[in-house]
């Protein structure tokens, strides 16, 4: 795919690209649309790095970002065991879903677009969806998806370490 651009560093970054490459292609498929939009991943090694590109803190959970510009910024799989709260393994879901995010900020142009749908739309492509279903069957507690209704909110409250 020549509109996927993935920097970091150089060990993996082969075997990384080619992931990337078929859940992009998957997420073509499932949404019947074309990537006709320059795509870029940059990993990062450390949290500090991920951090001050980010030019903010994050929480353990938080791997993986999608900026305005659709720039995915995300913790190598190689540094996930000492800088994240999933398991290696988890890297290409988490991957899909910020692939995710690209073509929901394509879709919607410069309208917003609610954190519950953004991040449920992420979550299901990106199979990850059953992760967080809790005893009663629920996704979130009664009540609570106001708080889930904005960025920061999302990122407050949302626990996936629970």
């Amino acid at each position: 795919m020549n509109n996927l651009i993935v920097e970091g560093p150089k060990k993996g970054l082969d075997v990384i690209k080619k992931e990337a490459e078929k859940a992009l292609a998957s997420l073509e498929n499932q949404l019947n649309m074309p990537v006709d939009f320059p795509v870029l991943v940059r990993l990062h090694e450390s949290r500090a790095k991920y951090e001050k590109q980010l030019g903010r803190k994050t929480q353990k959970w938080e791997v993986g970002n999608t900026s305005a510009n659709g720039t995915i910024d995300i913790i190598h799989p190689n540094s996930f065991k000492k800088y994240a709260s999933r398991p290696k393994s988890d890297f290409v879901k988490i991957l899909k879903h910020e692939l995710w995010h690209t073509f929901a900020k394509r879709i919607a142009g410069k309208s917003a677009i609610p954190c519950w749908l953004n991040e449920g739309m992420a979550m299901c492509l990106a199979n990850q969806a059953d992760q967080y279903q809790n005893r009663r069957g629920y996704y979130i507690e009664e009540g609570f998806a106001v708080k889930l209704s904005t960025a920061h909110g999302w990122n407050t409250y949302a626990n996936y370490d629970a």
